[in-house]
């Protein structure tokens, strides 16, 4: 494969150039598993799939959304709040991350995390009775970035 081909792309909103895979949004895939009393006697899911931008479910581990659920948009970003856009993107899936009670690592040491789930701190879907697992799934950021959340996130658990 040539890497000459991958190098030269420029952002025509910001001007910064690098490599295609670095222009990608920053967003979160979400997947979900629901707990109720009679699946956990058995120690079993009574259901699990993806999480789809609005809030839908969708059953089965082949049902992948073609967009993620949570996505990083530039134009929501304040200038005078950030030092640079990668604080920006952090700022962002910190706040995220937080808000939706993910503070669990899919590993450890937590710095090579590749999601967070809310293990501990599920949801109970009252309609249902079933508690709501859910795991944020790091899409189209960086290595450099990933890592930069991950830090952060152990830092402040």
């Amino acid at each position: 494969m040539n890497t000459n081909c991958l190098q030269g792309v420029m952002c025509p909103k910001c001007g910064n150039t690098g490599i295609i895979h670095e222009f990608d949004h920053p967003a979160f895939y979400v997947t979900f598993e629901t707990v109720t009393e009679a699946s956990a006697e058995v120690g079993e899911s009574a259901r699990s799939g993806w999480w789809e931008p609005g809030g839908w479910l969708l059953e089965g581990a082949d049902n992948k959304p073609p967009e993620p659920a949570y996505l990083f948009d530039l134009d929501d970003v304040d200038d005078d709040d950030h030092e640079d856009l990668d604080e920006a993107i952090v700022e962002w899936a910190l706040a995220l991350l937080k808000r939706e009670g993910a503070m669990h690592p899919n590993c450890e040491p937590s710095g090579d995390a590749r999601w967070w789930g809310t293990e501990g701190h599920e949801v109970l879907d009252v309609a249902t009775g079933e508690t709501i697992r859910k795991s944020f799934h790091f899409h189209g950021f960086s290595e450099r970035l990933w890592r930069r959340v991950n830090a952060r996130m152990a830092k402040e658990d």
